[in-house]
């Protein structure tokens, strides 16, 4: 589309003016359908000298749109074509970043806050890579999920998980916690088979195998879903439902699906100490999954007084930096034979 003679708030007016026409449904058959539409906008002589160079930096524009959840617009500037840069290339190094052993898996302990031991540790992946050092999960899951890679990632979770889980076991019994997108659950048979393979492979009891899902999974939850997760708990794994409150939340929930533990979102824990509203919403969420029986645990913990406070309103167990960063499985495997003989006090120097 050519303006002729318009500038950038008029570019600005007609973008709205056509993401509004998509607010309506489209009639056809009798039926009414609901369109979104992702605009991409360049400007002349800024963004390209030409029509072909307009068109692909309004595309690149369109496309950050889409990243950005769609349904908006967005105009050009230099930093989308770096950040596209930047990301095809991560796409093509991710591919080959298992078979070149750059992904790893550290662990992050979760601690019983009535008798500060651990008992069990979440499995966390990682990457570092040669070219851009350590890339964040928050930015290579994403990207697997997209590209389909994620598949690949979480067979390889879970097979290492449960085989250095189970030779933990020896020193004393924990679980592993395993988190899984729901993108993977759209492959409902293909999870199953992973996990049962895992668990059959290392030999890891079942009980001591703990999935983590999210609540917009439940939220869009499908009869092979709910028939994969009766499953699972069949099988004997712990279901836990991750970041508790940061999403659809709803009792029917809680108690429609075969859960065993929430976990509070790490969220709520900012500023406790100073923000009453936060203690009240933390307390209530502690009381109501003790109606369901199902454990809690606190995300995010950073202090003494977060620990202390927690446990004096009912949490089970606490994960966060005042105990320990996630860690290489050779440093846990320290946390795990001094932290459950240390004093508290002494917790925070190991971290």
């Amino acid at each position: 589309m050519v303006i002729d003679d318009a500038d950038v708030d008029k570019a600005t007016e007609l973008a709205a003016t056509l993401l509004a026409l998509f607010e309506k449904p489209f009639i056809w058959s009798g039926r009414e359908f609901f369109m979104s539409s992702s605009i991409g906008i360049s400007v002349y002589p800024e963004d390209g000298h030409n029509i072909q160079q307009l068109l692909a930096t309004a595309d690149t524009a369109m496309y950050r749109v889409k990243q950005d959840g769609r349904n908006a617009f967005h105009f050009y500037h230099e930093a989308m074509n770096t950040d596209l840069q930047r990301k095809l290339d991560l796409d093509g190094r991710l591919r080959q970043a298992l078979g070149k052993g750059e992904l790893v898996i550290f662990y992050q302990p979760i601690i019983d806050l009535q008798t500060h031991n651990i008992v069990a540790a979440e499995a966390l992946l990682r990457w570092q890579d040669k070219k851009y050092g350590s890339v964040s999960p928050d930015e290579f899951i994403p990207l697997a999920e997209q590209n389909g890679f994620i598949h690949k990632l979480g067979d390889f979770v879970i097979k290492q998980a449960c085989q250095q889980a189970a030779q933990w076991q020896s020193i004393q019994p924990l679980q592993i916690a395993v988190n899984f997108s729901s993108v993977q659950f759209r492959y409902c048979e293909q999870i199953c088979h992973q996990i049962e393979r895992a668990l059959a492979i290392s030999g890891l009891p079942a009980d001591k195998l703990e999935i983590e899902v999210t609540e917009s999974l439940l939220f869009d939850h499908s009869k092979a879903v709910v028939a994969l997760l009766e499953k699972l708990q069949a099988l004997g794994t712990q279901l836990t439902i991750d970041d508790f409150g940061t999403g659809y939340s709803a009792l029917s929930y809680l108690q429609k699906f075969p859960f065993h533990r929430l976990k509070i979102d790490k969220s709520f824990l900012q500023n406790l100490d100073t923000n009453a509203a936060n203690r009240e919403l933390v307390n209530a969420i502690v009381a109501m999954a003790q109606a369901l029986k199902l454990t809690v645990v606190a995300e995010g913990i950073e202090s003494q007084w977060q620990a202390e406070h927690l446990q004096k309103m009912g949490c089970d167990f606490g994960q966060g930096y005042y105990f320990s960063r996630p860690v290489p499985a050779e440093e846990f495997e320290q946390l795990l034979l001094t932290m459950n003989t240390a004093e508290p006090a002494s917790v925070i120097d190991q971290a």
